[in-house]
């Protein structure tokens, strides 16, 4: 069964695989070489947090919010004509995982902008989540979104009352008695 939040979270992660793809052109035209680095070091480290903050917030579901990293398995260094770049074979875990309690192992690229200093991400293949699990992410997330939109709804339906009420004591709504008994009697939906 495919579900819209299913086939978003797909047509990302194609969109994100292509990126993957260009990184790596990029990475193969750079005039160095790449270099073995500690996966110890402090840059392995920042590189692997980074991957896994980046993934987190990119979660649409919020599933992938239960990621941490288990261990960087290897890291290499290589400059190119716009990146300084970190490549990094990595362990990721999650209860959620479709190989849990075991990690999934991802190829990835942080590439640190020569300009600016920002961090990119590239991935070889998004974290295979349960597929159960992913449709009661999105059941939360969506309930929480339903509880927001109605409160949110319920605040402007008694700020407009109020204003109503307002307007009408100054008498700059005139009401007869059937309007201004409708409008009285009339529950806000917060009391339904």
């Amino acid at each position: 069964q495919s579900t819209w939040g299913n086939r978003f979270e797909l047509h990302f992660m194609r969109w994100f695989v292509a990126f993957f793809l260009v990184a790596l052109i990029v990475l193969c035209n750079g005039s160095n070489s790449e270099e073995e680095l500690d996966v110890n070091h402090p840059d392995a480290q920042m590189a692997a947090e980074f991957a896994v903050k980046e993934l987190q917030r990119i979660s649409n579901s919020g599933i992938y919010e239960t990621l941490q990293l288990k261990r960087v398995l290897s890291a290499k260094t290589k400059a190119s004509s716009f990146h300084f770049n970190y490549i990094l074979d990595i362990e990721l875990a999650s209860p959620h995982l479709v190989v849990a309690p075991e990690a999934s192992k991802h190829h990835i690229v942080v590439m640190k902008s020569i300009n600016n200093g920002k961090l990119g991400l590239a991935i070889d293949e998004f974290p295979k989540m349960k597929e159960g699990d992913v449709e009661d992410f999105w059941l939360v997330k969506r309930d929480a979104h339903m509880r927001e939109r109605e409160e949110s709804f319920a605040a402007m339906e008694r700020k407009m009352m109020e204003k109503y009420k307002a307007l009408e004591e100054q008498g700059s709504i005139a009401t007869t008695g059937s309007q201004k008994s409708a409008v009285e009697s009339r529950p806000l939906k917060s009391e339904l």
